[in-house]
């Protein structure tokens, strides 16, 4: 099991249990070891082991990339178990087939047939088969046979039915637009982004205050001052979001 709360940086998005990786939960042992040099190929594309893979991503995936397609590679690799594969060596395209058509219906956790998969998620299924392909050289417990392709490497889309687009399906931006964004954007990149990850970092490392400070309720004479303060100024009072505002009263 892999604890990645500690890691710095992280993205916020990410729950806690989406950071607690169960290896254990795919049924074969040495397919638990693929899996984990799978992932950490993903995050070191410039290792001379991974650069020299011909198919491996030159980019570091992001996290939440790789959680996702360490959960669609789990239920491909205890499929093959129920089928009575032991070894990734004996894996053959009847059953990537196989497995591509029973992934290509959403079923409720009965089994019932709920509606067809989407496009995009067979895509996504037929990635994670191939990737272990596409990594194959890596692994030190098991691996694909030396010749197998899954579908031959034709694209993932198509494959999995997605149509080829004549064109980008959105426009693209004018130039008296894009110009004046792209240089706000560099002057946040370069001048005002170092300044922020200062600050971020220091607030990342202020101990937290779970105490509130209680101090004495304002009376009817403070209310009625404040509010005169702001009718005379001309300043709006803050706004108070709704929950809040329940919450008070």
């Amino acid at each position: 099991m892999w604890d990645l709360r500690g890691i710095r940086g992280r993205p916020k998005q990410l729950s806690e249990g989406q950071l607690i990786w169960d290896f254990t939960k795919i049924n074969n042992p040495r397919w638990r070891l693929v899996v984990k040099e799978l992932v950490i190929a993903y995050c070191a594309p410039t290792h001379p082991a991974v650069a020299q893979l011909p198919r491996a991503y030159r980019t570091p995936r992001a996290l939440a990339t790789t959680f996702r397609v360490r959960d669609l590679l789990l239920p491909w690799l205890n499929w093959l178990t129920s089928q009575g594969i032991t070894s990734l060596h004996e894996v053959t395209q009847e059953h990537c087939q196989r497995y591509l058509a029973v992934r290509s219906t959403i079923r409720d956790k009965h089994g019932h047939a709920l509606r067809a998969a989407s496009p995009s998620q067979k895509r996504a299924v037929v990635t994670a088969v191939m990737d272990l392909a596409f990594y194959g050289d890596l692994f030190t417990s098991d691996r694909y046979h030396q010749d197998f392709r899954p579908w031959n490497f034709t694209s993932p889309a198509v494959v999995a039915g997605i149509p080829k687009r004549a064109e980008n399906k959105t426009q693209p931006i004018p130039d008296h637009v894009l110009q004046p964004m792209l240089a706000a954007c560099l002057y946040i990149v370069d001048t005002l982004g170092p300044h922020l990850i200062a600050l971020l970092r220091q607030v990342e490392e202020r101990p937290f205050r779970t105490e509130r400070v209680h101090g004495p309720s304002p009376t009817a004479a403070d209310i009625a001052q404040a509010l005169e303060e702001h009718r005379s100024s001309g300043e709006p009072m803050a706004e108070i979001i709704e929950r809040r505002v329940r919450l008070i009263s």
